[in-house]
């Protein structure tokens, strides 16, 4: 009995205390992202991504990354492009090239951006825990740009595990993208579910995956689509499967 009663307190410690290690490649992941050119008359793109499969690249087990671009003005081009991403722990990269790292704390400096010899960095400046749509919770990281030794408050993002940028989703982790376009992330989804939704859109999430009938994760955070007996996390709140 005291041996059950010290695992029982584990388990909640782990629960109450550990945020969420969700990664963000893994299947059933998708991005609603919408991008404009500001100066042109309302060019503006819709751009759906989507994580389904494996694949290896260079000797590294990586997921197939699909992007789908669909041009809103007339002509109404569409592209899809396939890439490759995986994740190391906290790390999570992307084509080649490390797109975040949610280890990391405050007054930490993270490359966002090479030209020449020139290093654009941002520097985190705040740390903590935030709940989305009653699901489990998620670290975040707040932070601004970092360059000359100073952190400017403007402009700002925000890294969630398991999501990416709130700002640009998962299609850069740069404040400023090289070609000015504005990238505005939409939605994150998990099998058609959404795991955040940014306020006052309407945007529908495709169902080319089959969504799971309700959500769970398990204790590290992560969402299983079908629970087998045990302990998980359900609208924020710990139940047992029988």
């Amino acid at each position: 009995m005291k041996r059950y009663l010290i695992l029982l307190a584990m388990l909640l410690a782990i629960v109450s205390g550990v945020a969420a290690q969700e990664p963000i490649a893994m299947d059933g992941k998708e991005w609603n992202i919408i991008e404009r050119i500001p100066y042109y008359i309302d060019l503006s793109s819709d751009v759906r991504m989507w994580i389904e499969g494996d694949t290896i690249v260079d000797g590294t087990a990586c997921k197939k990354l699909y992007t789908r671009t669909q041009e809103l003005w007339e002509g109404g081009k569409e592209r899809l492009e396939v890439g490759y991403c995986w994740q190391d722990g906290d790390k999570y990269y992307q084509n080649g090239k490390l797109m975040f790292d949610f280890g990391l704390n405050v007054g930490d400096t993270f490359s966002i951006h090479e030209y020449d010899d020139l290093v654009f960095a941002c520097m985190v400046t705040h740390v903590g825990d935030t709940v989305l749509l009653d699901g489990p919770p998620r670290r975040y990281l707040h932070l601004s740009p970092y360059y000359y030794g100073v952190v400017h408050p403007s402009p700002q993002d925000t890294w969630i595990e398991g999501i990416g940028s709130l700002s640009m989703g998962i299609v850069s982790n740069d404040f400023y993208h090289d070609s000015g376009v504005f990238i505005q992330m939409q939605s994150c989804s998990y099998y058609g579910l959404y795991i955040y939704q940014k306020n006052g859109t309407n945007v529908e999430v495709p169902q080319h995956l089959s969504a799971p009938s309700t959500p769970y994760y398990d204790l590290q955070g992560r969402p299983v689509v079908n629970p087998t007996r045990g302990i998980y996390i359900k609208d924020g709140k710990k139940i047992a499967v029988d």
